[in-house]
């Protein structure tokens, strides 16, 4: 089994990341490339301690600078995000991070054969559980398709205290201009408890749909169970 796990450390800012960037990273320049995994059984993203996030894409907390390529996950079994017990332990697929200030753009294409899960019940502050770009408190413009295929069930988890488990670009108490379609696809059910479906913004929506269907396997059996505190929106 080829299985990758990201694990955000027990210490302050041991973050775990695959892409350009890091904490506090900045710069003029605009940085480019994609971010690809072919032959992967399994990926796992664990918040760690304060600032001891993990993250599938270039940026990082408070990063400047834009960024942009495609994020494409190919995995024959499952896939996890989960936040972790520090405050800013997110996890998340996508560019940028919290409270980052930036261009982002690429489209982001997740298949499993397995479950997929996010969960923010970390007890941290900021310990989301996102694939999409941005991140809670973030400014700017984000764009890009979000296009997730799921081969056995779909669980979204939010925290009571703000924490998103979410698919789409931006995030809470954000201010960006966004676009981009999502299209969510799952083979059994989809669970969602607190957590949003759409992009999240104060700022401009400037385009783009979501479609979300379940019971797309084999045996066309699948409901979408969501509580009053979760959002679809475009």
């Amino acid at each position: 089994a080829k299985t990758v796990i990201l694990n955000g450390g027990s210490s302050d800012t041991t973050y775990a990341q695959i892409g350009h960037g890091g904490v506090y990273s900045s710069g003029d320049s605009t940085t480019t490339g994609d971010i690809k995994f072919t032959d992967a059984t399994a990926v796992t993203l664990n918040g760690g301690a304060a600032l001891a996030y993990a993250q599938i894409g270039h940026g990082g907390f408070a990063a400047s600078g834009d960024r942009f390529g495609n994020i494409s996950l190919g995995l024959s079994d499952q896939l996890g995000l989960y936040g972790g017990g520090g405050s800013v332990a997110y996890a998340q697929i996508g560019h940028g991070g919290l409270a980052t200030n930036a261009t982002l753009g690429g489209t982001i294409s997740v298949v499993t054969a397995g479950d997929v899960v996010l969960d923010a019940l970390g007890s941290g502050v900021d310990a989301y559980a996102q694939i999409g770009h941005g991140g809670s408190s973030t400014s700017g413009t984000m764009s890009g398709l979000i296009d997730a295929t799921v081969g056995g069930n779909l669980t979204m988890i939010g925290d009571p205290a703000g924490q998103a488990a979410m698919i789409g670009h931006g995030g809470l108490a954000g201010d960006a201009t966004m676009s981009g379609d999502i299209l969510v696809k799952v083979d059994n059910s989809a669970t969602m408890t607190q957590a949003v479906i759409g992009h999240l913004t104060t700022g401009v929506y400037s385009g783009g749909n979501t479609w979300i269907g379940v019971g797309q396997g084999p045996s066309k059996i699948g409901t979408i169970t969501a509580d009053n505190t979760s959002l679809f929106k475009s």
